[in-house]
C-alpha cells in the first residue's frame, strides 16, 4: 500500500512538471496598494483612556471606601452585640436555694 502512495505522490508531482507558475493580473498590486494607502485607522484618543481610567480609580476607591465602612461596622455591631449580652443574662439563674 505504501508503493501505491507513493506512486500517487510522484503522478502527481510529474503532471506539475509542465505547468506554469501563476501570475496575477497587473493591476492587482496597484489596487492592494491603493487600499493599503486610503485605509484609516481608527486610533483611541488620550481623553478616553483617561476618562476610562478616572471612572476606574474611581470604582475601586467607591468599593474600599465601601468595604472599610463595612467592617467598621461589623467590629461595632459585634461589640454591641456583645455588651448586651452580658446584660441580658440574669444573675440568677434558677431561684432554687439547693
Amino acid at each position: 500500500m505504501d508503493e501505491e502512495k507513493e506512486k500517487w505522490v510522484e503522478a502527481i508531482f510529474q503532471s506539475m512538471k509542465d505547468s506554469r507558475r501563476a501570475s496575477p493580473k497587473p493591476e492587482l498590486l496597484s489596487k492592494i496598494n491603493e487600499q493599503i494607502h486610503f485605509e484609516q485607522v481608527d486610533f483611541v484618543p488620550f481623553t478616553k483612556l483617561r476618562y476610562a481610567l478616572v471612572a476606574a480609580i474611581f470604582v475601586l476607591l467607591v468599593n474600599s471606601i465601601a468595604l472599610v465602612y463595612y467592617v467598621q461596622n461589623q467590629q461595632l455591631n459585634h461589640k454591641e452585640r456583645t455588651f448586651m449580652n452580658v446584660y441580658n443574662e440574669s444573675l440568677i439563674n434558677s431561684y432554687q436555694i439547693y
